[in-house]
């Protein structure tokens, strides 16, 4: 077994015990899930359903249903896509919303972060090969006593301050100050010129600024470990199904191209730098 169908057996299997366990290892706090004795919620369904999402788009089929497997409850999220190996951003757009059932709010996101991130072009077909994609659940959200009262590579912040009377607000998630190789004055900075802070930022300004943390449960795929996942799906099912609707194709190889790759059931606020 390669090492990435091992690593995407280990998804799988993270995401059937999670699935068996999760009445027991979830709770409900102020509308939010939260992990509970180290139980996860985040499951390879979620960037799965995502990427049939902008498939189902691009090839002008029916939307998906979420899978079932997902449970609906009301989560703050936000799905990012990268590209290539350097995991290039491609585009990240979520919600804050403790109201938004997770299914319509998965479905929604990972339309509107690969097509309507302002900062790209939209995402087109020939790119799914290189794409990758990431669903953060947000959670464990408190108030921070000071901009440095977080954890590099633990906690996200959204942070919120005024300027000439003006209020400004913006967000990272817990992973960009790590993979930056930020610290606690540099992501703050960073962070608030993201908002649209003008001029120079002093040690008053940064003290002003309000700041709540929060956690984040994540899981990504490669679009070559979609393909792996859906191929497992639809064998399972006795179903393997092409964008050109033949069926019984037999699994993609590594010299098929992006359109007879798309194997799918049937169909073929942003947070970073």
């Amino acid at each position: 077994m390669t090492r990435q169908n091992d690593s995407l057996l280990n998804k799988t299997n993270s995401t059937a015990a999670n699935n068996s366990n999760n009445v027991a290892t979830q709770k409900v706090t102020n509308g939010v899930i939260v992990p509970n004795n180290g139980g996860k919620i985040a499951t390879i369904d979620m960037p799965v359903h995502c990427f049939d999402v902008i498939i189902a788009h691009l090839s002008k089929s029916k939307l998906p249903k979420c899978p079932t497997s997902v449970p609906n409850e009301n989560f703050p999220l936000f799905v990012t896509w990268k590209k290539g190996h350097q995991r290039h951003l491609r585009g990240c757009i979520g919600t804050f919303s403790r109201n938004l059932p997770l299914h319509e709010g998965l479905s929604e996101y990972a339309h509107t972060s690969a097509f309507r991130d302002s900062r790209f072009d939209p995402i087109t077909l020939h790119e799914m090969p290189h794409l990758h994609c990431a669903v953060s659940l947000l959670v464990c959200f408190e108030p921070a006593r000071n901009y440095c009262d977080w954890l590099i590579g633990i906690h996200g912040i959204r942070i919120e301050y005024r300027q000439h009377h003006r209020s400004m607000s913006a967000v990272y998630l817990p992973e960009v100050a790590r993979d930056q190789g930020w610290g606690h004055v540099e992501t703050v900075n960073n962070l608030m010129r993201k908002g649209g802070f003008k001029g120079e930022i002093t040690e008053v300004d940064r003290q002003a600024v309000l700041v709540e943390r929060f956690q984040s449960e994540k899981m990504s795929i490669s679009y070559e470990e979609y393909l792996t996942y859906k191929k497992y799906q639809q064998q399972r099912n006795g179903e393997i199904t092409t964008l050109d609707g033949a069926g019984g194709g037999g699994p993609p190889t590594a010299n098929d191209g992006p359109r007879n790759g798309l194997l799918c059931n049937g169909f073929l606020n942003s947070c970073l730098p």
